[in-house]
């Protein structure tokens, strides 16, 4: 179907009810192929609101369907969203990334690349299809907690440090997408800081493994073991990453996991207690890092080295950053409130309520039984 202005609606069955579709494959591709090609951010969005726009109106004044085609198009983007945002069962590419990538790369990987899927949900999905994410959101939410089971069950079995870790983000990106879909401030307020402490505890496990790496020439842990006695500092800096990984109260993940957790039990209890048992893997892992490397007998008898006045600082900063983020987070949580605020306003200008998601949920798994 032409419009005057030369734009043309695909109507595969001839039926114009079903053009909706077409036209939101079309612009889904369109979209998706500028997050695919790392669009400039602001280009993104600007395209993405036009795009959208254009959409509503032919779908609006032509088929009276927007609905159709919002639905159509976040069914589809976060195909790209999540290639970043490793959620299951997006998440294959990561450890193979992380193994073959140098220890900068996995520092940019895990510090920034990861978040833009993230960003992606809560400034592109949340904010333009808001009626749609509703819909979908148990099913996101359900999606974030086997994310955080899955992964760390999987990080427990590795034995390549690299791989390891990496996991672990699986896991961590698990809260972020269960945060995202509980749609009330504190949950946001939690995803905001997950992807800060996440990139700088994982960060700098990351870095961690690098000068292990640069000093073994090794990364697996079953050829590690007894380098506390060597390296006391490295094996400190490594005892606190490890700690925070697994959400110790004082450092920054604590307040970022609780703060969800709290958020999402407003949504939905039962998937709020699936991801809380999550933790209980995620203190395995997180020990077990720091059992294999620096507790029990030396196997490898390379000379080793403790971290050099370069290295004490770098892990140092980063140490102080993560305990001040879990001692005093308010000027994060400030800094972020309008943004937050402003992104869980629906199209009509009235704020989203965890009760309508709630309703989702609980009809989605009533299966199971209602969430009180």
């Amino acid at each position: 179907i032409a419009r005057p202005d030369g734009l043309v609606a695909i109507c595969p069955t001839g039926n114009p009810g079903m053009a909706t579709a077409g036209t939101g494959d079309v612009l889904t591709g369109m979209i998706v192929g500028l997050l695919a090609q790392r669009v400039p951010a602001w280009e993104a969005a600007c395209a993405a609101t036009y795009l959208h726009g254009l959409a509503g109106d032919l779908a609006s004044q032509h088929f009276g369907q927007p609905g159709m085609l919002a639905g159509d198009l976040i069914s589809q983007i976060p195909y790209a969203l999540q290639r970043t945002n490793t959620i299951i069962p997006f998440h294959t590419w990561l450890p193979d990334a992380h193994s073959e990538a140098p220890t900068a790369g996995s520092l940019i990987l895990a510090g920034l690349l990861l978040k833009t899927g993230a960003y992606g949900l809560v400034r592109f999905i949340i904010p333009l299809f808001h009626d749609a994410a509703v819909e979908i959101a148990p099913w996101a939410m359900l999606a974030g907690v086997v994310g955080i089971l899955y992964g760390a069950i999987l990080a427990f079995s590795q034995t390549d440090l690299k791989r390891l870790v990496a996991y672990t983000s699986v896991s961590h990106m698990g809260f972020v997408m269960l945060g995202v879909f509980s749609f009330n401030e504190l949950a946001m307020q939690g995803v905001v800081m997950q992807m800060i402490t996440h990139g700088i505890s994982t960060g700098a496990l990351f870095i961690l493994a690098g000068f292990l790496y640069e000093r073994i020439h090794t990364r697996d842990i079953d050829q590690m073991g007894g380098f506390w006695k060597k390296m006391p500092f490295m094996g400190t800096m490594g005892l606190v990453f490890a700690m925070a990984s697994l959400g110790l109260p004082g450092l920054g993940n604590f307040v970022a996991e609780f703060l969800t957790l709290i958020g999402a039990w407003q949504a939905s209890h039962k998937l709020t207690i699936l991801a809380a048992i999550g933790l209980v893997p995620a203190t395995a892992y997180s020990l077990r890092i720091v059992q294999k490397v620096f507790y029990g007998t030396q196997i490898n008898v390379h000379e080793l080295h403790d971290l050099s006045l370069r290295e004490k600082l770098m892990m140092s900063s980063m140490v102080v950053v993560i305990l001040w983020l879990g001692v005093f987070p308010q000027p994060v949580l400030n800094t972020s409130k309008p943004s937050v605020t402003n992104v869980l306003q629906t199209p009509s200008g009235q704020a989203a309520r965890s009760q309508e998601i709630e309703s989702v949920v609980g009809k989605a798994m009533k299966g199971g039984g209602h969430d009180e």
